[in-house]
């Protein structure tokens, strides 16, 4: 009896060491589950755009427009590492970020005063534009080759649209590298400042430098008349001289500027384009530009920014097709810093071209011809439009 109680009892004890054990295996292999099933269920990180590998933007195809025979300075493209998404119809605009507002000083012109006298104007009737010019840190001789188009055109007024220097806009960078390829121009150059002006504080040393070709000191706003047009300069470094906005000074002037002088046709230029299918895109700040000129009746906008060239359809404000009243924008940035690929573009865009160059206007009293003169001399793109 003993004997077969300490049996069972010694069965039951075994029984518990091989339940505890069981027990054991089976905690350790769910946990052994658990951390598989953990490990599947890690996030994944996705790289965000302009990190890992780049999405490369499409070559241009049809509408890509390289001057006959002409090898060119290198170019770049297409863009690599782009951070923009592409489109196919109409091209997105950043979103701006607010930045803070500069007061401007006093203006020289007064909204009723009258436009800003240039004296030595040439007597012909032809206007050369073309912004993003010396750029000698890395692209020190393409300068050159857009100031050897205008040695032999020694006719007509020169627009320089903005970012002269592309280095950092200092004294010293237009001593040593735009004076000695451009500055034989300046005589008869108007321009307006562009973002690298501002590199230095209120882009103090373009203004020195330029002098009267860029209208009042510090503003980069002012107008002029031309050949019978009506030529308005404007400042699209909007924080910098108190807005582009309606409330602003320079909107404010260029309402009554344009009211004051309600010729057949007017041109308006300066650095920052509204659309763009470029690198860098529209700046929505400009609309307030479009707005006022649409409304009365200019005719053709002129901008740099993006280094390549290209023309739109004339548009109304919000970039709709308008060949009754719309305005047609150039952008000419391809003055000699390095140039740049593109996206692609909407059905506004008319013609692109990649390479170094200068626009040239012919102006009549009720129209112009425009001729994009690409560095070998070849005429890359050309037509003409009456004025509204």
């Amino acid at each position: 009896m003993n004997r077969g109680g300490r049996g069972l009892g010694t069965i039951l004890i075994v029984e518990l060491v091989v339940v505890a054990a069981l027990v054991v295996l089976a905690g350790l292999a769910y946990r052994d589950y658990q951390n598989s099933l953990g490990a599947l269920q890690m996030p994944v990180t996705l790289a965000a755009p302009g990190e890992g590998a780049a999405l490369p933007l499409p070559t241009p195809t049809a509408d890509l427009i390289y001057p006959g025979g002409h090898a060119g300075p290198p170019l770049q493209t297409p863009l690599q590492g782009a951070t923009q998404p592409l489109q196919g119809a109409a091209l997105p605009l950043p979103t701006l970020t607010q930045l803070p507002v500069v007061a401007p000083p006093t203006p020289t012109l007064s909204p009723s005063a009258t436009p800003l006298p240039v004296p030595a104007l040439p007597a012909e009737p032809v206007i050369y534009a073309v912004g993003d010019i010396a750029e000698c840190t890395t692209n020190p001789g393409a300068l050159t080759v857009t100031s050897a188009l205008l040695d032999e055109r020694p006719e007509g007024l020169i627009l320089a649209l903005g970012d002269l220097s592309n280095d950092s806009g200092s004294a010293a960078d237009y001593a040593t590298c735009f004076d000695p390829a451009w500055g034989r121009h300046l005589p008869r150059m108007r321009a307006v400042p562009g973002n690298h002006e501002y590199d230095q504080p209120g882009a103090a040393d373009y203004f020195a430098y330029a002098g009267a070709a860029a209208g009042p000191a510090g503003l980069g706003y002012y107008s002029f008349d031309f050949q019978g047009w009506h030529i308005v300069a404007l400042n699209s470094n909007c924080n910098q001289v108190g807005g582009c906005d309606p409330n602003s000074p320079q909107y404010q002037w260029l309402e009554a500027d344009l009211a004051a002088h309600p010729a057949a046709c007017t041109l308006a230029f300066w650095h920052h384009p509204l659309q763009s299918s470029g690198k860098q895109g529209g700046t929505e700040a400009v609309r307030w530009f479009w707005q006022a000129l649409y409304a009365s009746g200019a005719d053709v906008i002129l901008n740099g920014h993006d280094h390549h060239y290209e023309r739109y359809a004339p548009l109304n404000v919000v970039g709709g097709y308008d060949p009754e009243q719309g305005l047609r924008q150039f952008i000419v940035g391809t003055g000699g810093a390095g140039l740049w690929g593109w996206r692609e573009p909407g059905p506004q865009v008319s013609g692109r071209v990649i390479d170094y160059g200068v626009l040239r206007l012919a102006l009549t009293e009720s129209g112009y011809a425009w001729q994009f003169i690409a560095a070998d001399g070849s005429i890359a793109d050309y037509g003409e439009a009456e004025c509204h």
